[in-house]
């Protein structure tokens, strides 16, 4: 179903997006898998056997996102799909939190990744 796609996917060194990596590499793509922690990005690459590729990086950083892309394409030669399942929160309730706060939840959930797939489609 997915042969020869490649398909980079925030969060993906667990949960949701680990399982989409693991379920996207069972039907023949390859996976990027992007994350903050190396350790269990590690754990995750070595689960998607030679098809999944971990990426240290903090997608809310506009410079780590696009080295994101960069060392994709470098590595696959190609980007068919983005999946976002990066998820941050403050563990406070709305009321509670400083702009500061909201502002770095916009930016993972939103903002960074958003321009940066903007610019890499551009190209």
């Amino acid at each position: 179903m997915f042969e020869g796609k490649v398909a980079l996917i925030t969060g993906g060194t667990s949960g949701i997006g680990l399982a989409t990596a693991k379920l996207f590499v069972a039907r023949g793509g390859r996976a990027v898998i992007v994350g903050r922690d190396r350790a269990r990005g590690a754990q995750a690459e070595s689960e998607l056997g030679g098809q999944g590729k971990f990426i240290a990086a903090d997608v809310s950083d506009p410079k780590q996102v696009q080295k994101t892309f960069a060392e994709t394409v470098q590595w696959t030669g190609r980007l068919d799909f983005l999946v976002h399942a990066a998820g941050h929160t403050r563990d406070k309730l709305l009321v509670r939190m400083t702009q500061e706060d909201w502002e770095e939840v916009l930016r993972v959930h939103l903002t960074e990744l958003t321009c940066a797939l903007g610019k890499h489609c551009e190209s």
